[in-house]
């Protein structure tokens, strides 16, 4: 039993106050961020950034990670879980040129 309060005192000094998922999307207009975004129904070859995003398709799951050092200071971490599936807005130009 001491063994565990020890950890658990440790734990409380290391500070994690808690771990939370979330749901994400992408907002039109943003830049591609292959950190955080899939592209969908287009050559992912050579998607570099720079391409704004047309819309999501499909959510995004990150966890979100709240602590406090030894000093109380705040910190967060995100990791990202899932990426969130986009179109980008040069899809829209491919489908130009296929009606012309």
């Amino acid at each position: 039993m001491e063994k565990n309060l020890l950890e658990l005192k440790r734990a409380i000094e290391e500070g994690v106050i808690s771990s939370e998922m979330e749901v994400f999307d992408v907002d039109p207009g943003v830049l591609y961020d292959s950190d955080t975004m899939e592209v969908m129904y287009e050559d992912k070859k050579d998607k570099k950034g720079g391409e704004s995003v047309l819309c999501t398709v499909g959510m995004g799951l990150r966890r979100v990670l709240k602590s406090k050092d030894l000093g109380n200071k705040s910190a967060t971490s995100v990791e990202v879980v899932k990426k969130a599936e986009i179109i980008l807005s040069s899809l829209l130009e491919e489908f130009k040129r296929h009606d012309e």
